[in-house]
């Protein structure tokens, strides 16, 4: 009897077996991956065609995406990557959406086809990467909120030792009495503290998202212009493999 499958298993196999396939895989442009041709092809065995499968496409963009943390994380890494190989005037076009801690080139280090970028967004240092090669360009957004416990942690030290000495110094009390007013009142301020630092939190990571999200826009129109004009992107890939070699 021939075996049959569901409707999620056949997917989940087509899917496997178009990663698979596309595992270097190169084009003549250097993209990696399967071309949309190739795609409505497959479609159009599978009996997917018109206008389900162009809203179906369309909705899948040139962007891969890739995060690790959430938006309360004190660390958390973004990534996005386009099929395209972009040479370094675009690839700085990208990064200006970041502003450096201190100028922009003090801030910029280029090994190769990846340039590494600090930036400070919010109250997030910023490792920004942006790596291109093998017909494919990714855009790594490191963020560090470490910075957002200062704003807080401050007051909370300076607020508990003013209280303390009030309480110590100035009140006529027992003991215990002082002591259940240094608990409540350093308890509060803690918690003061806590909550603060993790809205400030909240909102940096927001910032760092919505900058790597703009970014990366950037990024996807720079990929979809080269994968536009493949002719373009060899003589650009030359122009860098021939400036790599002068430098080296």
């Amino acid at each position: 009897m021939e075996r049959r499958f569901s409707e999620t298993q056949v997917t989940e196999i087509i899917r496997r077996a178009a990663e698979a396939s596309a595992v270097g895989r190169t084009t003549k442009s250097g993209s990696v991956g399967i071309p949309e041709s190739e795609v409505r092809r497959i479609a159009s065995e599978l009996g997917i065609a018109g206008p389900e499968l162009d809203h179906a496409l369309s909705e899948a963009g040139l962007i891969e995406s890739s995060e690790s943390g959430t938006g309360s994380s004190l660390e958390r890494v973004i990534e996005r990557t386009v099929p395209a190989e972009l040479d370094f005037d675009q690839t700085v076009r990208v990064l200006e959406e970041f502003v450096p801690v201190s100028g922009f080139q003090g801030s910029q280090v280029q090994a190769g086809k990846t340039i590494n970028y600090k930036s400070l967004v919010g109250l997030s240092e910023c490792q920004v990467t942006v790596n291109s090669r093998r017909g494919r360009t990714k855009l790594r957004v490191k963020s560090n909120a470490g910075l957002c416990f200062i704003p807080t942690f401050i007051p909370f030290v300076m607020g508990s030792i003013i209280a303390m000495a009030g309480i110590w110094d100035e009140m006529q009390a027992a003991a215990g009495v002082k002591w259940m007013l240094t608990v409540a009142i350093v308890g509060g301020l803690g918690t003061l503290a806590w909550f603060g630092r993790a809205a400030l939190t909240r909102w940096t990571n927001r910032k760092v998202l919505e900058l790597t999200e703009r970014a990366a826009s950037h990024l996807e129109e720079e990929a979809q212009y080269m994968i536009e004009n493949p002719d373009q992107q060899e003589i650009r890939t030359h122009l860098e493999d021939d400036r790599e070699h002068v430098e080296a």
